[in-house]
């Protein structure tokens, strides 16, 4: 907290004294040299102030050992060698400034360390929130103070310091309803913040009050999906990419803030990620592009990072390296852009952070420096800020188990280890529980807990999960398994619907849609049907087949051999791609839908009716059409309730309607999603997971890292 007092204490005192005043006074000219390295990022400058309070002989004791300490700080950022000096003169000189000679003995050990310390490897720094973040969009402001970012469909702002600890945010502040937004981005002179919309991007004042539109979408980049915002130094344009599910098939669209008609940048389709320079004159952005692969082979992606003319005029390629890129963000100077790199998709998740320096016109000055991170990722860099810090959104490492509550709510027993342990089905006779674990696989523990046995599943049609939604449902006679399986041909990945033996086995396969989102299997009371939820089809002439750019979603039946696929649902029903329960009378489907609501339809189709609205429960999950996709629901045994799960909770229903009553697990950091309701109706089986939720990094010192390319 000393540092963030010295910044406030500077920008007033700067503010009300003249530069002759600051010059007479050593502590001023601290605080002055603080402000400089820590908001305005300027490190020469801070270095010349802090040796001019270290050299006044007039200075009092404990204002040069905080400047020898700023000093030191400022040459490690740097990787100057000279910081050892600097904190070697500070312990030996004032050992009764005990604060900050203790500091300078951690900085002396780090830096001293064989492998480590700033003058080697950068620092990388969390920052905690106290309520999780889920799937958000985030961006810091350019001063480095606060961060802009979505939840719930609304646009949030949260101080980086909170007034109890450095590494702490502060209290977040709510700017909008909830409007669906999901990408953000700040205006240069960090007063605004702009985020889109299903319908365009608009704009509202940090500070809060009314929201003005900016641009509105096209239907033809009307797609839902996370985008790239930037605006130009002067405000007066933007830069944004669409939001197809392909990176390949994106574009970047430029637009006038004053309301004129957007125009397509002209490198066309696989560019994304648009960055205007801080001076508003040049536009970074990413180039992906399909590449040839062998056969057998994961498809690749080509990638590379272009700087052009702030009208996209003159490109230039910057950096084409293996894999593909992300970002990217430019320094507050111009002169770098950090971008990350993933090699390949078996390196999904781990990409390397990449420096890169360029020239007045964007030209590359040499390799981009490589700085490898020490933890998984795969958000998009959250910003530059002035004080030379580089934000990143990294997933907190996540792990589940299967737990088992009674079904009135209680405390919760864990009765699986903890890793990869999912989708929990209570076998016919309620001693066992079948489940998914590791990579896929299916397998079986005890009700009371113990080791998973494998169910042994040829491969091939499990070569990648089909999470959500894999499913492994156990038919009534309590003989085979139903499941996704997922496949690859070519680049494609299929997901069909497929049953196997409880012992395991060859599995027979019941669908053939060429579509990957075919999932969500269930039986139906009798045994000789399963339900699934798949992307809508269209009659032709060889039959149905699927609608390639379709994003409604219905319920189909299909017969236990294969034949006589039928469609339950219609478009009116607005079925969410999320889970599904056949009603132990065979009577009736639940299903949630995308209006936020469970909801009930006859088995052989008809008129809906709601169970429950969804909307009144408060929720941290991101609006859009998968909101619900790691929710799932069971029926009571006795066909007159319904349990599923929500925002990480469980709940209970009347299956007449009404609202929803939660079931307390009495857990404390961990997130129900898929659950079943046991066959004597006493306990329910769920999957609990922990961590997933992203986390701002900051790394810091690196700057040494690409002195040599400056």
């Amino acid at each position: 907290m000393r540092t963030l007092t010295l910044v406030v204490v500077a920008a007033v005192a700067l503010g009300a004294m003249g530069a002759a005043q600051v010059q007479d006074r050593p502590d001023l000219q601290l605080k002055a040299a603080v402000y400089k390295e820590t908001v305005e990022g300027d490190l020469q400058g801070a270095i010349a102030l802090y040796k001019q309070v270290a050299s006044n002989g007039a200075a009092a004791r404990p204002i040069v050992a905080a400047a020898l300490l700023g000093l030191g700080g400022c040459y490690e950022k740097l990787g100057e060698e000279q910081a050892r000096g600097v904190y070697e003169r500070l312990i030996a000189n004032y050992p009764e400034q005990t604060q900050e000679v203790a500091r300078a003995r951690d900085r002396l050990a780090a830096i001293s360390r064989p492998g480590s310390g700033s003058a080697q490897k950068p620092r990388f720094r969390r920052i905690e929130m106290a309520t999780r973040l889920g799937y958000t969009n985030a961006r810091l402001s350019p001063d480095g103070r606060e961060m802009a970012f979505t939840d719930r469909g609304a646009v949030w702002l949260v101080p980086i310091v909170s007034r109890a600890d450095e590494s702490t945010t502060g209290v977040p502040t709510k700017l909008t309803g909830s409007l669906d937004a999901l990408a953000v981005a700040w205006s240069p002179d960090g007063r605004a913040i702009f985020f889109d919309t299903p319908d365009g991007i608009s704009e509202i004042a940090r500070s809060g009050g009314a929201v003005k539109d900016i641009v509105r979408f096209p239907s033809r980049i009307n797609a839902r999906g996370l985008r790239t915002i930037s605006v130009s130094r002067d405000g007066t344009s933007l830069a944004y990419n669409s939001a197809e599910s392909q990176p390949q098939a994106q574009r970047v669209y430029l637009a006038r803030t004053g309301g004129e008609m957007q125009q397509e940048l002209p490198g066309g389709a696989g560019c994304s990620a648009p960055a205007f320079s801080p001076d508003g004159k040049r536009l970074a952005y990413v180039h992906i592009s399909s590449a040839e692969r062998a056969p057998g082979s994961l498809p690749r992606l080509n990638g590379e990072v272009w700087v052009a003319a702030s009208d996209g005029r003159d490109p230039m390629m910057a950096s084409n390296l293996p894999g593909w890129p992300s970002g990217p963000v430019w320094s507050p100077d111009g002169r770098m852009l950090a971008f990350l790199q993933t090699p390949s998709l078996e390196d999904y998740g781990h990409p390397e952070l990449r420096v890169l320096t360029v020239t007045a016109d964007g030209r590359p000055t040499g390799a981009p420096a490589r700085i490898r991170l020490p933890f998984e990722t795969y958000g998009p860099l959250a910003g530059w800020t002035a004080g030379d810090a580089i934000g990143i959104l990294r997933y907190n490492p996540e792990q589940q188990a299967i737990y088992r509550v009674p079904a009135t709510g209680g405390r919760a027993a864990q009765i699986s280890t903890k890793g990869w342990r999912s989708h929990p089905r209570w076998s016919r006779d309620g001693k066992r529980i079948i489940l998914r674990f590791e990579k896929g696989e299916i397998g079986s523990l005890s009700a009371d807990g113990g080791d998973v046995t494998v169910i042994p599943v040829e491969r091939g049609v499990m070569e990648a999960e089909a999470l959500p939604g894999g499913g492994n449902a156990v038919a009534p006679d309590g003989r085979t398994i139903v499941f996704s399986g997922a496949h690859r041909s070519g680049d494609a990945l299929h997901v069909n619907i497929w049953t196997v033996g409880i012992e395991g086995g060859q599995p027979r396969q019941l669908t053939s849609f060429s579509d990957p989102d075919t999932r969500f299997p269930v039986w139906s009371p009798d045994g000789r049907a399963v339900a699934f939820v798949a992307r809508d089809t269209a009659k032709s002439g060889t039959g149905s087949v699927e609608k390639p750019d379709s994003l409604v979603f219905q319920i189909y039946v299909v017969s236990m051999d294969g034949t006589g696929l039928r469609k339950v649902t219609s478009e009116a029903h607005r079925v969410n791609w999320s889970a599904i329960a056949w009603s132990p009378d065979g009577e009736r489907i639940a299903f949630f839908s995308r209006e936020n609501t469970l909801t009930l339809i006859p088995a052989e189709g008809g008129d809906a009716r709601v169970v429950t609205d969804l909307g009144r429960i408060d929720s941290l999950l991101p609006p859009g059409l998968g909101r619900l996709a790691w929710s799932e629901i069971a029926w009571s045994p006795d066909n007159k309730e319904l349990a599923f799960s929500f925002d990480g909770r469980l709940w209970r229903v009347d299956a007449e309607g009404g609202a929803a009553t939660e079931v307390r697990t009495g857990l404390s950091g961990v997130q129900a999603t898929y659950l079943d309701w046991s066959p004597d109706g006493r306990t329910i089986a769920f999957t609990g997971a922990e961590g997933g939720n992203q986390e701002l990094w900051l790394m810091e010192d690196f700057l040494h890292l690409v002195k040599g390319n400056r």
